[in-house]
């Protein structure tokens, strides 16, 4: 990446906690969350009439949306005009109304037209685009569970080209009892309902809903501003290790040798640096910008 790409806002919706000094304590207290789904609350977050049929995977990826403009000191009508754009990722889309959907299709023969639209992998993106006006470039991936990485990773690039100005990377994902159930059945969620990522005695993930998205700018534009600079993403050479056919890697050493470059030596800082600061001025965490196994995704633009 040409550009250094500066991550000024921060918008999560989560089990584990709304809002990111919530969100935060909740990852401290080490207790997964009693509760798989979120409350949500439609008024303030929908304001354009093509909105009133929006389903609840778009509802969840506008709020982490605006949370994370109004945390970035940005208003949604002063973004650049065909300079800030929307990268999304999402690993099932929307679920409960395609329940609805095929429901409906299989006992009756057909389904409820208006319901369709919604039914797209990319229908959030188009929610969001409308609802906050952005008209540059924008993209929908799906990889599973990193789908929202991958977005993270192609929002940073159009950023880093000089293609956007601004840019809102993130993911969003619903879960229903139906898929709850499907999880569990075939083993993919933990029994214990625990997740336990890099750690040997991982027994599955975690499922539950939320959305959080990042507010992406150019380094110079963001200080040009003064704009708080939470973090600094960097580009770092791909790599790969050998994986299942379908899943992720599971032989550890080999992933500890594709991230050891980046591991702290005595002349570097690690550049994994997370800390909690109330001030208004403290140094940018560095996060290397890098997609699992190195891989190149390919995006799933909007119609």
């Amino acid at each position: 990446m040409a550009t250094p790409v500066a991550v000024t806002g921060i918008g999560v919706l989560s089990v584990a906690g709304c809002g990111v000094d919530a969100f935060w304590d909740g990852l401290c207290a080490g207790v997964a969350p009693a509760a798989d789904r979120l409350r949500l609350d439609v008024a303030g977050t929908v304001r354009t009439p093509q909105g009133r049929r929006i389903d609840r995977a778009s509802l969840l990826t506008l709020a982490a949306a605006r949370a994370a403009l109004v945390h970035a000191d940005l208003a949604a009508d002063a973004l650049p005009p065909g300079r800030s754009g929307l990268a999304l990722g999402s690993a099932f889309g929307n679920v409960t109304e395609t329940q609805t959907f095929l429901d409906r299709l299989l006992t009756r023969g057909s389904g409820n037209p208006l319901v369709f639209p919604n039914l797209v992998m990319n229908a959030a993106l188009s929610y969001a685009t409308i609802e906050l006006g952005t008209t540059g470039p924008s993209a929908m991936l799906t990889e599973q569970e990193a789908s929202g990485e991958a977005a993270l990773g192609w929002g940073a690039q159009q950023v880093a080209d000089g293609r956007l100005d601004v840019c809102l990377a993130g993911g969003a994902d619903e879960v229903t009892d139906e898929l709850l159930r499907i999880e569990r059945e075939t083993r993919v969620a933990s029994p214990r309902g625990l997740a336990r990522p890099f750690d040997r005695d991982a027994d599955g993930v975690r499922p539950a809903e939320g959305a959080a998205v990042l507010v992406l700018e150019p380094a110079a534009r963001a200080q040009a501003r003064g704009a708080r600079i939470w973090a600094l993403l960097e580009p770092h050479v791909g790599a790969s290790v050998p994986s299942p056919l379908h899943g992720w890697p599971v032989d550890a050493a080999a992933l500890a040798g594709v991230l050891a470059p980046s591991s702290p030596t005595p002349t570097s800082s690690s550049p994994l640096r997370a800390a909690r600061r109330r001030s208004t001025r403290s140094r940018p965490t560095r996060w290397p910008s890098r997609s699992p196994g190195g891989r190149r995704r390919s995006p799933r633009r909007a119609a």
